[in-house]
């Protein structure tokens, strides 16, 4: 039984090189530019920012684009352009499948002239992959030459063996004229016999006699005190004061609080009488 055919490991593409994809895709969009310096990329507003959410088995994408576009151009067209390229670009370029691409317009800059929906809509939505072709190098197999110093030309090397000469036992030849001397050999020195010195005698050791042995008495012990114990005192009742009779206080019969309070009205004013001057009278023609 043969086991089916499969790959024989796996490949997984990191989040930052689908980021990268997902750039370049949707830089290839007509209408799509950048917005931002080094502090907007500290502070998050640097244009065009993508966020690429992939799965577990690396089969799904979810991106998330922030793009800046030039003004005037249909900013509707290049969104849905953006939406498509990014979606082709994964398959092409990484085989996974875009579920979902979300894409929002956050920068608009002024453009020298229009862009028109024909443009964009005329714009390629797969990637164009140049073939790559690579040439055969040439190897070459380098020649080392020797050159003579008194040679004109250089001239291949050539094997040189060299022969060991044949060892050569030294001849002793005498001196015409000379008389030839006996040697004779020294004489042995006497052998003188060497005796061992004499053991020194063994001292013996005596052990001495085991005396007697005296028994000690062990001292008496002390006479142990008795100490009594302290008799318990007797615990006297002690009775708790009788608490003192409550006296009932009464106010007075003349104290304020007892007698009602009366309102007294105040005194009405005093009526004063003015006279009526009497009328005046007249007699014979003369008032008085």
């Amino acid at each position: 039984m043969t086991a089916p055919d499969r790959p024989a490991g796996s490949v997984t593409i990191s989040p930052r090189a689908l980021t990268r994809i997902v750039e370049r895709a949707a830089a290839s969009v007509p209408g799509v530019t950048e917005h931002g310096g080094g502090l907007d990329r500290v502070t998050g507003r640097r244009f065009p920012r993508f966020d690429v959410r992939v799965n577990d088995a690396s089969t799904r994408a979810d991106v998330e684009a922030h793009i800046a576009i030039v003004w005037p151009a249909p900013a509707v067209a290049i969104a849905r352009a953006v939406q498509e390229t990014v979606a082709e670009w994964l398959d092409a370029m990484a085989g996974i499948e875009a579920r979902a691409v979300d894409v929002e317009v956050g920068h608009a800059e002024r453009a020298p002239r229009r862009l028109t929906e024909k443009e964009v809509a005329a714009a390629r939505r797969r990637p164009q992959v140049a073939p790559a072709h690579a040439r055969a190098l040439q190897v070459w197999r380098p020649r080392y030459v020797a050159r003579h110093p008194h040679a004109a030309t250089w001239a291949p090397l050539r094997p040189v063996t060299f022969r060991e000469p044949p060892a050569r036992s030294p001849k002793v030849v005498a001196r015409a004229g000379a008389k030839p001397r006996r040697v004779t050999a020294p004489a042995p020195a006497p052998a003188r016999s060497v005796t061992t010195p004499r053991s020194a005698p063994v001292a013996r050791v005596n052990t001495p006699t085991p005396g007697r042995v005296r028994a000690t008495k062990a001292p008496r012990p002390a006479p142990v005190a008795r100490i009594a114990a302290p008799v318990t005192s007797r615990v006297r009742p002690v009775r708790a004061p009788r608490p003192a009779p409550v006296l009932r206080v009464t106010a007075p019969a003349g104290s304020p609080s007892a007698r009602p309070v009366r309102v007294a009205p105040p005194p009405a004013p005093p009526v004063v009488h003015v006279p009526v001057p009497p009328a005046p009278t007249t007699r014979g023609g003369a008032t008085r």
